[in-house]
Parts: C-alpha cells; sequence; structure tokens
C-alpha cells in the first residue's frame, strides 16, 4: 500500500490553512468572497479541490512539483465563481474540471 508522500501531505494542509485563512492567493482572492459561496453552494469547495488535484503533478516517486501553481489555478477558479467580472487569463480546460 502506498502512502502520499510528505510532499503532497504539506501541500494539501497549504490548501486548506490557506482556504480557511483567507491566505490562499491573495493576489487573486482578495475581494473574493468565497466563504459565502462555500456556504450557499458547498458543492464549489469539492469544485475547488478537484481543480487542485487535476493540477497537481507528481513525480515517478510521488513528489509534488507544482504545488504554487496548483494552488494558483484554484484561486483563480475560486475568484471566477465569485466574481463574474474576473477573467481567467488562461480559460480552465475541461480536464481541469473533471471528476475522474
Amino acid at each position: 500500500m502506498n502512502r502520499f508522500d510528505p510532499s503532497v501531505i504539506y501541500a494539501i494542509r497549504n490548501l486548506g490553512w490557506g482556504l480557511a485563512t483567507r491566505n490562499l492567493a491573495p493576489e487573486i482572492l482578495r475581494d473574493a468572497d468565497y466563504e459565502i459561496l462555500f456556504r450557499v453552494m458547498p458543492a464549489e469547495i469539492e469544485h475547488a479541490l478537484v481543480v487542485w488535484a487535476n493540477n497537481a503533478l507528481l513525480e515517478d516517486d510521488g513528489d509534488l512539483i507544482n504545488e504554487q501553481e496548483a494552488l494558483l489555478r484554484t484561486a483563480e477558479y475560486i475568484r471566477s465563481r465569485t466574481d463574474p467580472s474576473y477573467h481567467v487569463d488562461n480559460p480552465f480546460q475541461d480536464w481541469e474540471l473533471e471528476y475522474d
């Protein structure tokens, strides 16, 4: 049985901490009121986690190699769901939003 690499555990912890303390990518989410979004539409938390997981890249040994990129993409997703005027420079691809 394989366990997550410590780098993955650390990144998941950072994601949760950033969301809970409003410190996830403040340059993107500074004015985004995503707590209301998550309360009204709790499935959006799930969607945000899916975006993070689909963007996280692992080395063959299980080491996470792009934590910051995955966090920023997650922040862009959250901002796009809370601010209709926000334009994502790199539109989301279908694979980023899939639950598979």
